[in-house]
């Protein structure tokens, strides 16, 4: 791992005053307090009253004091010299004698109760830093966390090679952590499983790149293929892993790079890295799959509802014009049953000179058909739908265990 991970304009941009700064930080940090009159007062000469004012406001806002102080903005130090009633150009000026500087600045710690980072204190914040380290992996976030604990603990910051190294070796010994914690997990069988993941197989593909690729449609062929990755990852045991020795954050990000590097790199890669990345992989995909599981899941059978709810209207509409016949039926032998001219023993024989007995017996079955339960209610619909369910329901059934979250509840 490369100890200096910045670029060179990143490492100036780091060691000098920020080019622009607003004008709530400029009335924040540049403000003079009485005490701080009085401090700068201390200084006879005009140009010294600026430098060291300078100084005083840098380790307030940056944490340290920059080599180059002609690189401060203007406003920053035309704001400065107004509270002191000097004229800004003659900062200029400052500088000229090293040994001023130098003694201004160990003045301007004492009075800020700033101190330079002791060995001691280097292990110290190289401890907390591979505690972050272990949550972030990210070099650039890991120094700027430094460099604010640093401001916190009062300590001015050390250059930026120093810090580098710093983040470097965190890094280095959070990736040592993860593999001592993991120790009891990753016995020879199952470092050699987590090789094997790298290993093209008959297809010419990798189980790794198989596993990251994620379901592209929302269908039964989908959903078999996801429940295959299920099952395979289930017969590693990997629902089993104990993994909570490692961070969750950490957990995560180890999990992403697992998904982000090619086998290549992750062959290439030192044990202390590619296990626990790997590890935190195949348990964060066995997440995913079964999320994605459901998703699928739902999404199919949302699918099968629409289109029980299309059928439950086709339905509706195809007995609408059936059920205005039926009325106009059901008036004529209504009205003809209700005729008191009609006697009972013709009521029969009438009825049949109006509607023919193949019309009433296809009417009446017609009205079966429209009171029966299925045209009320898009369930009943279902069923058609039983084929498409049938594809992927039972492997679903049998691969995902399911529990109720109600202890000794069974489901």
């Amino acid at each position: 791992m490369p100890v200096q991970f910045l670029s060179l304009a990143e490492r100036d941009r780091l060691s000098r005053f920020p080019s622009t700064i607003n004008s709530d930080e400029i009335i924040t940090y540049f403000t003079l307090t009485e005490e701080d009159n009085n401090q700068v007062a201390q200084q006879r000469r005009p140009v010294n009253r600026l430098g060291y004012a300078l100084q005083l406001c840098c380790v307030r806002y940056l944490g340290f004091v920059p080599v180059d102080l002609s690189s401060i903005p203007e406003g920053v130090v035309t704001f400065l010299a107004d509270q002191l009633t000097v004229p800004s150009a003659i900062l200029q000026d400052y500088g000229g004698r090293t040994k001023t500087v130098s003694e201004h600045f160990q003045s301007v710690l004492v009075y800020l109760g700033y101190q330079r980072a002791t060995p001691l204190d280097l292990e110290d914040l190289q401890q907390w830093l591979i505690d972050r380290a272990l949550e972030h992996d990210k070099p650039t976030l890991l120094l700027y966390l430094l460099c604010e604990k640093l401001q916190q603990e009062n300590m001015i910051r050390p250059g930026i090679t120093v810090l580098e190294r710093m983040v470097a070796s965190a890094r280095n010994a959070a990736h040592q952590v993860s593999l001592t914690r993991l120790s009891g997990l990753l016995t020879s069988e199952r470092k050699a499983l987590l090789d094997s993941l790298l290993e093209p197989g008959s297809s010419g593909q990798t189980m790794l790149s198989w596993l990251k690729q994620p379901a592209v449609t929302n269908s039964p062929t989908a959903s078999l293929e996801v429940l295959d990755k299920f099952a395979q990852l289930r017969s590693w045991r990997v629902d089993q892993w104990d993994v909570s020795g490692i961070n969750p954050n950490r957990q995560k990000l180890l999990a992403r790079l697992g998904s982000r590097y090619t086998n290549q790199a992750l062959q290439r890669m030192a044990e202390e890295r590619r296990y626990p990345i790997l590890v935190a992989f195949l348990t964060q995909t066995l997440m995913d799959v079964s999320d994605e599981l459901i998703d699928i899941f739902d999404a199919c059978m949302a699918q099968v509802h629409s289109r029980s709810k299309r059928n439950l209207d086709e339905h509706r509409k195809q007995i609408a014009a059936a059920t205005e016949a039926k009325v106009r039926l059901f008036y004529q032998v209504g009205s003809m049953i209700l005729d008191d001219t009609i006697a009972d023993e013709t009521l029969r024989t009438a009825i049949f000179r109006r509607i023919t007995p193949e019309e009433l017996e296809a009417a009446v079955a017609d009205a079966n058909a429209i009171m029966r339960p299925e045209g009320y209610d898009y369930f009943d619909f279902l069923e058609k739908r039983y084929s498409y369910i049938r594809q992927f329901s039972p492997t679903l059934l049998s691969e995902v265990p399911f529990a109720s979250n109600v202890e000794s509840d069974d489901v």
